[in-house]
């Protein structure tokens, strides 16, 4: 797991499953960067919004991705990792409050 910067100054992550290289884009982002991983092979990561105003966090499993941002702090909201009963840790920009959140796993 990790992340590239192309031609374009894009960022993308990316995960080797089994040698098998997949480059992870949260859909519309301007940049993609995953930060943690488990043993489910769920990914959780951020992601700037494509005009790069709002921070996100994200899970993705096998191409889906689910958008994570904490009610609170719905531009800066950062994931950070992920165990593996899917709950997932991050922190708020704004505040640099940490939070937990279960139930955005995907299937």
């Amino acid at each position: 797991m990790g992340a590239y910067t192309d031609s374009s100054n894009r960022e993308h992550g990316f995960i080797d499953q089994d040698g098998k290289f997949t480059v992870i884009n949260y859909p519309g982002a301007a940049n993609t960067s995953p930060s943690g991983l488990n043993d489910n092979d769920v990914v959780v990561g951020n992601y700037y919004n494509s005009d790069f105003s709002q921070y996100h966090g994200f899970v993705w499993k096998n191409g889906e991705s689910k958008s994570v941002s904490d009610p609170t702090d719905i531009d800066h909201t950062s994931a950070n990792g992920i165990n593996n009963a899917g709950e997932i840790v991050g922190t708020l920009g704004n505040s640099n409050a940490g939070f937990k959140a279960t139930g955005c796993v995907l299937p």
